[in-house]
């Protein structure tokens, strides 16, 4: 017969382990308006470029968002 491997040992461990609650993972939601630098509040379309930049476009014209700032 053979021994117990590596998986029944994590099966035991986990089990032994008491039963926690899960972590909670509470993203973090920002409004930008024509106040933050958005050309207009109505977005149609957002894009991401290779280099990480978002491309926001509205009715009044596209803007670039790099984390931060809106740029025109």
């Amino acid at each position: 017969m053979k021994r117990p491997g590596s998986l029944f040992a994590l099966l035991l461990l986990a089990a032994a382990l008491p039963a926690q609650q899960p972590l909670h993972f509470s993203p973090v939601f920002r409004n930008y308006t024509t106040d933050q630098g958005l050309p207009n509040n109505w977005i149609f379309g957002i894009q991401q470029d290779r280099r990480g930049y978002l491309w926001v476009s509205t009715q009044k014209g596209v803007c670039r968002f790099d984390g931060y700032t809106l740029y025109r």
